[in-house]
C-alpha cells in the first residue's frame, strides 16, 4: 500500500473563514481574568481604635453592598460570615456578572431588619468622618481591604444625667443623652431650625 502525502495550501479566499473560526474558538475557550476583590470585616470595636483586637468579635449576617461611584449603580453584594468577614470578587448577576474593574467605589452596610437597623440604636461607626451610616469610599486597584469597625454608643436613660450639656449665647440650654451627638450639636441644630433625634426632646 502506498501512502500519499498531501500538503494543505491555504488560499487568500480561505482567510475570512480562518478568522471566523478563531473568533468562535476564543469565545468558547476558558477565560481568565486578573484577580480583583474587595474584602474586609465588620467587627465590634470596643476600644474605638478602628483595629480588630483580640476579643473584638465580628458581626455575622450583615449584607455589604458595593456601588460604582462613576455610575451610581449597585453592582455587587456579599454577606458577612460567622467571623464578620466578607469578600466581593465579582459583579452580581443583575449587574451583568464578571470581574470588578479598577475604579472608585462606595461600600456600605445595608439596612433592613437584619442589617444596620438592628444595630444602629446601640452601635455607631467608629470611622464616621464620612457619614453616621457605616460606609467607606475607596479606590480599587486589583484588590482592596475595607473594614467596618462599629463601637458601642454610650447613652443615659436618666433625664437627670445627660452625657453632655451646653448653654448657648442666647441662654438656650441643651442636653445630649448619648455620645453620638454632642449637646452643642443639638443646640446648633435647634438654632438652624432642626432637631437631632431623641436628644433634642429635652431643652430648657
Amino acid at each position: 500500500m502506498t501512502l500519499m502525502r498531501q500538503s494543505i495550501q491555504f488560499k487568500r479566499e480561505h482567510i475570512p473563514y480562518l478568522i471566523a473560526f478563531a473568533i468562535i474558538l476564543a469565545m468558547y475557550l476558558p477565560r481568565t481574568f486578573a484577580a480583583s476583590a474587595i474584602e474586609g470585616t465588620v467587627f465590634k470595636d470596643l476600644n474605638r481604635n478602628s483595629v480588630q483586637d483580640p476579643g473584638e468579635l465580628g458581626v455575622a449576617g450583615l449584607q455589604i453592598g458595593l456601588i460604582d461611584k462613576a455610575s451610581g449603580s449597585g453592582i455587587a453584594y456579599a454577606t458577612t460570615d460567622a467571623n464578620g468577614h466578607y469578600t466581593i470578587a465579582e459583579k452580581s448577576f443583575s449587574a451583568g456578572g464578571g470581574p470588578i474593574p479598577d475604579g472608585n467605589y462606595l461600600a456600605y452596610i445595608s439596612a433592613g431588619s437584619e442589617g444596620w437597623w438592628a444595630y444602629r440604636n446601640e452601635w455607631f461607626p467608629t470611622d464616621n468622618t464620612v457619614s453616621v451610616w457605616p460606609l467607606s469610599v475607596f479606590s480599587l486597584a486589583g484588590s482592596a481591604s475595607v473594614n467596618f469597625p462599629i463601637r458601642p454608643i454610650v447613652q443615659s436613660s436618666d433625664r437627670n444625667q445627660p452625657i453632655s450639656s451646653y448653654v448657648g449665647s442666647s441662654g438656650l440650654k441643651t442636653h445630649s443623652f448619648n455620645d453620638v451627638y454632642d449637646a452643642k450639636d443639638v443646640h446648633d441644630s435647634i438654632m438652624r431650625g432642626g432637631y437631632v433625634g431623641e436628644e433634642a426632646k429635652t431643652v430648657t
